[in-house]
């Protein structure tokens, strides 16, 4: 987008904001025009940061590269157009933000990503939605599993780490031939994450690994639901909530112990973390969980328990009002005093 169309869209939205009497804005992404159209009308400004940090299948100059123009970036926005709040998904993105960050005057806070656990316990109720949920899996030969599930939700790039699952799939399969592996979700790497499991396995295991593409929230769900183990080495998660998801669900996660995820995945309480591309640590990580069954679910109990009671949407809400009530409180007082 040129220069000049940048600022047509900045002046359409400022007015947007004006019109509207906009008495806050929540930004989702700190670098978008709409913060700078929330600044120039004044209106306080809460900024979301998922996290800071390079995309994990650059080559390690071109994230050098990438991270130092993304820094200077985040740092003259963070000089020039500094929020009222700064909310991060981890402790760990909040390091890195205020690390960017040079103005000291800017609360920075941790709100971790949480689930709607209203809408997964409607759906656990709902008898309809699962018998449609379980059709559409029976149709692509999985409700019927009797096996071990090993579970991948993820947009499909090389940072989400399904590459490390497949390459464990041979270990697994030698000890338990009939476990399978299933990813959920689609992106710019499926084509090659396929090829790589045909490359990885015998023709007679190939259907070991099954990747499913898009799917609705109530076959998201049943998938979650039938799984026995949620896996997903990341090496770029500023948080990771699908794993929060899967604890939802009462199964332990297995992912990296890299920035935020050892916030999401508390390790040997509600599941194991390994160190980031390693294939045979992330080997042993799955095949001790489905040797024990007793620790994998009280892992997962663990999960749960911990989501219904810190990590729902309602516990999220209200801390985001606490946030909105006191970025908002002077300005209420002084529309009061003009009444």
């Amino acid at each position: 987008m040129d220069l000049f169309r940048r600022l047509g869209v900045l002046w359409s939205m400022y007015r947007l904001v004006r019109q509207k009497r906009a008495e806050y804005m929540i930004v989702n992404k700190p670098q978008s025009l709409w913060r700078f159209a929330a600044r120039l009308a004044r209106v306080p400004v809460i900024n979301v940061f998922h996290h800071l940090a390079p995309n994990a299948h650059e080559s390690d100059e071109t994230a050098e590269r990438v991270t130092s123009l993304r820094d200077r970036v985040y740092r003259a926005c963070f000089d020039v157009w500094a929020a009222d709040v700064n909310v991060c998904v981890s402790h760990a993105t909040a390091l890195d933000v205020r690390k960017a960050a040079r103005s000291p005057g800017t609360k920075t806070v941790v709100i971790y990503n949480a689930v709607d656990l209203d809408a997964i316990r409607g759906w656990k109720a709902d008898a309809v939605r699962r018998s449609k949920a379980l059709a559409a899996l029976r149709k692509r030969g999985h409700a019927e599993y009797t096996g071990p599930v090993i579970l991948t939700v993820a947009r499909l790039e090389a940072y989400k780490g399904v590459q490390f699952v497949i390459g464990a799939m041979p270990r697994v399969l030698a000890e338990f031939p009939e476990a399978r592996y299933i990813v959920v979700g689609d992106g710019p790497y499926r084509a090659e994450f396929e090829r790589l499991a045909d490359d990885t396995l015998p023709v007679k295991q190939r259907g070991a690994v099954n990747f499913v593409g898009r799917v609705s929230d109530s076959e998201k769900y049943a998938y979650y639901d039938m799984c026995d183990i949620f896996a997903m080495p990341s090496t770029v998660e500023g948080f990771g909530l699908v794993y929060v998801e899967a604890a939802a669900f009462g199964k332990p996660s297995i992912g990296c112990n890299v920035m935020g995820v050892p916030e999401a995945i508390l390790d040997g309480q509600t599941g194991i973390l390994v160190a980031p591309r390693d294939t045979d640590a992330l080997a042993e990580a799955v095949l001790g969980l489905l040797r024990d069954r007793k620790e994998r679910l009280t892992l997962g109990r663990n999960a749960q328990h911990r989501v219904e009671t810190e990590l729902s949407w309602r516990a999220s809400a209200e801390k985001y009002l606490e946030i909105i009530r006191e970025v908002t409180k002077g300005r209420r007082r002084g529309k009061a005093g003009n009444g």
